[in-house]
């Protein structure tokens, strides 16, 4: 497991609208740059994002499948996700971002 402090070196932040969301990630140690805009839907545990646009990068991805589905778990002073493909089979690491302490996990 890794985990590190959010820092100007490493930062990932989500943002969520009503119906919008937008994402950035920055790590100073690699100069892609990775970001994307779209829409989302929640279930009771699903959140399914549909990107419009992306970064250079983030943009081959979406060209390929726009849609990213991810369970989540969302508590008083922490949030955590974890990507899944259509078959629910996990293939990202999980993120967890605990407000209180200001901390992101990545676990893999």
């Amino acid at each position: 497991m890794d985990s590190f402090a959010s820092s100007d070196a490493n930062r990932h932040i989500k943002i969520f609208t009503p119906t919008k969301v937008m994402w950035c990630r920055n790590i100073e140690a690699d100069s892609i740059e990775w970001f994307g805009y779209g829409r989302y839907t929640l279930t009771d545990s699903l959140l399914t994002e549909v990107l419009d646009y992306g970064s250079v990068e983030m943009s081959k991805y979406i060209k390929q499948n726009p849609e990213f589905v991810f369970h989540y778990n969302l508590e008083e002073d922490k949030y955590s996700q974890i990507q899944i493909d259509a078959e629910g089979t996990r293939f990202l690491p999980k993120i967890i971002y605990d407000w209180n302490k200001g901390l992101l996990i990545i676990t893999g």
